[in-house]
């Protein structure tokens, strides 16, 4: 069992050798895949396989991390070979919604497991799986040459669906059915039908031309209602998105001025915001200055202050040197301060305590 994946290792995740901060992004991403998902090990810190089954078959992934992940999208790969719309002609998912927009920040378990999920609600067809020419009755004559062709032709003419093709985003087509049901197993058997109906009443040598032209049959392909119906769609879908692309590109000039707009509105905002920090740093001074005992302090203070002035007053007259008129004048103003002072310092404790 790997490194990573048996709990019952005696080494824990923690001691491995993280020096890097990118090195330790690439591990927490790694410890994901773990916690969705029953993964093996096939290369320590590489690669990593992940196995399912749908529709009967089992489904092998192979999750390649390159040197720079998680900068870095991984490189899933998908064996046996199938046909897929997220699924390129080398059997690399390229279409996953998760592996178009992974970055630094994506959880690689979570990618992983929604291509799990689409896969199992939407079966890819295998190389041995269904064909066109199953169930089907060939008629008198008829050489089993014509079937193969029919169904070569056939997978080059069906589109695929759209790129951004996800499960919560179908297209409806213009039978109000979903893109989905417009391509559905059951519908392109009925079109087949059709055709070996017509070619019943072909002589041999007919279906021998037939089955050596490749122009004749794709001809009879192109003819199937489920094949026109699909080119019809993707044209129309085309133009829709050439209009909402012209559309945009309206909006560009508004988008712009908006943009500005809302950078000056940034910095006004942030302007107003040094104000306030100022403004309420000098209500706070202001809240200390003319607290209430501090008020109390400074005014005792000062009642202190003027009585030693008084008897220092005092003191000078008893020495002889103040005469009687200027000691009079003086003694009184200091002793009728410490009064007033006094009366507001206990005016000031009965209103307040």
């Amino acid at each position: 069992m790997s490194w990573f994946f048996t709990k019952s290792s005696s080494e824990p995740y923690n001691s491995f050798p993280v020096t890097t901060p990118l090195q330790q992004q690439r591990l927490n991403q790694i410890k994901s895949l773990a916690q969705h998902l029953n993964v093996i090990e096939v290369q320590r810190d590489i690669e990593y396989r992940v196995t399912f089954p749908v529709a009967g078959n089992t489904i092998n992934l192979n999750i390649l991390l390159p040197p720079n992940f998680p900068n870095e999208k991984p490189i899933v790969t998908v064996s046996p070979k199938l046909k897929h719309p997220w699924v390129n002609e080398q059997m690399i998912i390229v279409d996953a919604p998760g592996l178009k927009t992974f970055y630094v920040h994506s959880d690689l378990g979570k990618v992983v497991k929604q291509i799990i999920k689409e896969f199992k609600t939407n079966p890819p067809q295998f190389s041995n799986s269904f064909s066109p020419s199953t169930n089907l009755t060939s008629p008198s004559g008829f050489n089993q040459q014509l079937i193969n062709p029919v169904k070569e032709v056939k997978l080059n003419v069906i589109p695929d669906r759209p790129p951004h093709y996800s499960e919560n985003h179908k297209v409806i087509a213009s039978n109000k059915c979903t893109y989905d049901e417009a391509i559905q197993p059951c519908d392109i058997q009925t079109d087949i039908n059709n055709v070996m109906e017509k070619l019943k009443h072909f002589s041999k040598i007919e279906l021998e031309n037939v089955c050596n032209n490749e122009d004749l049959l794709l001809e009879y392909i192109e003819e199937m209602k489920t094949i026109t119906d699909l080119q019809v769609q993707r044209t129309k879908l085309l133009e829709e998105n050439e209009n909402i692309a012209v559309m945009n590109l309206k909006f560009e000039t508004q988008i712009e001025d908006k943009q500005v707009d809302l950078k000056e509105l940034i910095e006004e905002s942030d302007d107003l915001y040094h104000k306030f920090q100022n403004k309420s740093q000098k209500q706070t001074e202001l809240l200390q200055m003319y607290e209430i005992g501090h008020i109390s302090t400074n005014l005792r203070i000062s009642i202190l202050e003027v009585e030693e002035d008084s008897e220092n007053i005092a003191d000078q007259f008893l020495s002889g040197s103040l005469n009687l008129e200027s000691f009079l004048e003086k003694f009184l103003d200091k002793r009728k301060l410490t009064h007033i002072r006094r009366a507001k310092e206990e005016m000031l404790k009965s209103v307040f305590v």
